[in-house]
């Protein structure tokens, strides 16, 4: 079935497209989010005060270098078992997904 905008003549052809929903959800996304900047924009801020504790934006953390280093070594480690008994398993090395 081809869909056909009420308003397009025999004459615009561009306004007949046979499947309209990347159309729809485009103009419906960029819609909302429009809507959601305008809102954003226009609502005040509330006092620091009433937002400590909920949001990141007034705690005061530390600095997480340590931890961030760490981290990585950790998520270095765990990978490398992975790949490590993928690769055991199957007898073959194992390519990253979409690499050929």
């Amino acid at each position: 079935m081809q869909y056909t905008n009420s308003l397009a003549s025999e004459d615009l052809k561009i306004l007949q497209v046979a499947e309209p929903f990347p159309y729809i959800a485009r103009r419906s996304f960029v819609f909302s989010l429009a809507i959601t900047v305008v809102v954003n924009l226009m609502t005040p801020l509330e006092p620091a005060e009433e937002s400590r504790g909920l949001v990141f934006r007034y705690e005061e953390y530390p600095t997480c270098g340590k931890f961030a280093i760490a981290t990585l070594v950790l998520q270095l480690i765990v990978y490398t078992i992975v790949w490590q008994s993928l690769c055991w398993h199957t007898g073959k090395a194992v390519a990253a997904p979409g690499v050929r």
